[in-house]
């Protein structure tokens, strides 16, 4: 696996992530858009693997935050 892309696009999606919860929780369109252009770019380049890896680390961390909704 090519670490560089994967920590590239780990990197652009925990920006897209702190710069939507800095907003308020909304990005302007055309803001969101940049980040969601570059995230496209990127993922395209991964291969289907990389892709999983990608898929199962947005996966767990979605069922991190969903338990700790109901503990907080």
């Amino acid at each position: 696996m090519r670490e560089e892309l994967l920590g590239r696009y780990r990197i652009l999606l925990a920006r897209l992530l702190f710069e939507r919860e800095a907003a308020g929780g909304d990005l302007a369109e055309d803001e969101e858009s940049r980040f969601v252009a570059h995230l496209d770019e990127i993922w395209w380049q991964l291969d289907p693997a990389e892709q999983a890896l990608i898929d199962r680390e947005l996966a767990n961390r979605n069922r991190s935050t969903f338990a700790k909704s109901f503990t907080s």
